[in-house]
């Protein structure tokens, strides 16, 4: 650098000094000599008063070059270059991000200008998280379940071992990206999980069992989502339960077992009480007959728990027919009105029904409808406060552009927690209830409803408390149309 050259920068630099030393980063020039010729505010602030000694004064004790010199690269290529610098200052290691440009005259490099930021703070920060991540996937491998976060922008973040395998997938890898055919069926349901909680900022949860080879899996798959709804991620957990599994088809083929040996001497009790019934049988008097009627009604009432039991294992294993035939629906929920009736009156209990749909048929399997019925309004009878009144309702909705009838059954009994309500429509749930001392309704029930609607294409869900009451509980379901 000539001393003309030097003397122009020098003014320039004057001219520029309030812009330069109000800039928050460190601006250090450097002539070919690496000679440090100007140091504004922020470069004095953060090494001292360097000006007349060499470049790499301000990042070492010594006396000796830096290797791998950045600004000699810089001057070399005649092309800004950008590095991260460390240095002792205070005693303390510093790292600093530098931007180093050429300084041309006449064509030719003459010095250097750097743009120093110190960035210790984020330098530890980063030094930190990766210490932290390191130790969350030592942590993570070392789970016996398998553990899986997409972010939001469909990334594996977070995995271990074992569910990366389960979903024949890589960390970092585009969850969202077009792969052709997935052979992996857990990977299919995953990316199809993902894309509902996107989709639909009321989705939050979603279960299923996969079955890979001979082994069986529970796989719960959570959104995680800010206060207003904001999709971040989702969260994945893989549980083995092929044990359970075992164990849970083990008790289904004892329980299709005995309930089989049931159904027949059943049907036997049922025929000689409906012999009784239409007065086939003579000098019965009319305590008896009362006594009789009695127990004719809860042989029908145990056959029927009896045939749901039969028909949930059954459409559990995809080997049950629907019969959907053109239905006039309100109709077939008058009838099923009409057989919870009696348990209405005498729990004091009024069933009113409101129809909001010109509709008059609908395609549905009718006997599958009546039950699906019979079991909302029944338990509604049951969970009903005295004198208090059970809303039936149909209307018109539409759905990710397809059309349903919804059906609701709503009363002002208990509220149902807000725990309970993910898992009441689950096999046996009923019965931990029962067990458990909580007020249950009988049976399957739940689970045909579930099952029923399902195979219909509808969905079922709870609402507690319904906006109809303050209060109680409403059962909804979707039939299409």
């Amino acid at each position: 650098m000539t001393k003309e050259t030097l003397n122009n920068l020098i003014e320039d630099t004057g001219k520029f000094e309030a812009i330069l030393s109000a800039i928050g980063e460190g601006i250090v020039i450097i002539n070919l000599s690496k000679e440090i010729i100007y140091q504004n505010d922020k470069a004095l602030e953060m090494f001292g008063d360097h000006v007349g000694k060499r470049c790499f004064s301000i990042y070492k004790q010594d006396d000796t070059p830096c290797e791998d010199c950045p600004a000699t690269e810089c001057i070399r290529n005649n092309a800004t270059k950008h590095a991260i610098h460390s240095g002792i200052t205070d005693d303390a290691l510093h790292y600093y991000e530098l931007t180093i440009a050429p300084i041309r005259e006449s064509g030719k490099v003459v010095g250097t200008v750097e743009v120093i930021r110190d960035i210790t703070e984020r330098k530890l920060l980063e030094e930190e998280l990766q210490r932290t991540t390191r130790r969350l996937k030592t942590v993570i491998n070392k789970m016996k379940d398998g553990l899986l976060y997409a972010n939001r922008r469909d990334k594996v973040a977070i995995a271990n071992d074992f569910a990366l395998d389960f979903f024949t997938v890589q960390m970092r890898e585009d969850l969202s990206a077009e792969s052709g055919e997935v052979a992996n069926p857990s990977k299919k349901t995953l990316q199809k999980v993902i894309n509902a909680f996107k989709s639909d900022s009321d989705v939050n949860y979603y279960e299923k069992k996969i079955q890979l080879g001979k082994k069986w899996y529970n796989v719960g798959f959570s959104a995680s989502r800010s206060s207003s709804g904001i999709y971040y991620g989702t969260i994945v957990n893989i549980t083995d339960i092929t044990g359970l599994k075992s164990l849970e088809e083990l008790k289904d083929s004892l329980t299709n077992m005995i309930v089989h040996d049931m159904k027949n001497p059943l049907n036997t009790i049922i025929y000689v009480l409906d012999m009784v019934a239409g007065g086939m049988m003579e000098g019965i008097s009319d305590n008896n007959m009362k006594l009789f009627d009695i127990a004719h009604k809860d042989s029908k009432i145990l056959l029927s728990m009896v045939q749901q039991m039969l028909d949930v294992s059954k459409m559990e294993e995809g080997e049950h027919i629907i019969a959907k035939s053109e239905t006039y629906f309100k109709r077939t929920i008058a009838n099923s009105i009409s057989q919870v009736d009696f348990l209405a009156v005498a729990r004091g209990v009024n069933i009113k029904e409101s129809y909001k749909t010109d509709r008059v048929t609908i395609d549905v399997d009718e006997g599958y409808l009546d039950r699906v019925m019979v079991n909302l309004l029944s338990n509604a009878v049951k969970f009903s406060k005295e004198g208090s009144d059970i809303l039936v309702l149909a209307f018109d909705v539409e759905k990710n552009g397809k059309n349903y009838l919804q059906i609701s059954v709503a009363n002002a009994g208990k509220i149902i927690p807000q725990k309970e309500q993910k898992n009441i429509f689950d096999k046996y749930k009923q019965a931990e209830r029962r067990s458990s001392g909580q007020v249950a309704s009988t049976g399957l029930g739940l689970t045909f409803c579930k099952l029923a609607t399902e195979a219909h294409g509808g969905t079922i869900w709870v609402e507690s408390p319904p906006e109809e009451f303050e209060t109680g509980a409403k059962f909804s379901f979707t039939i299409p149309v």
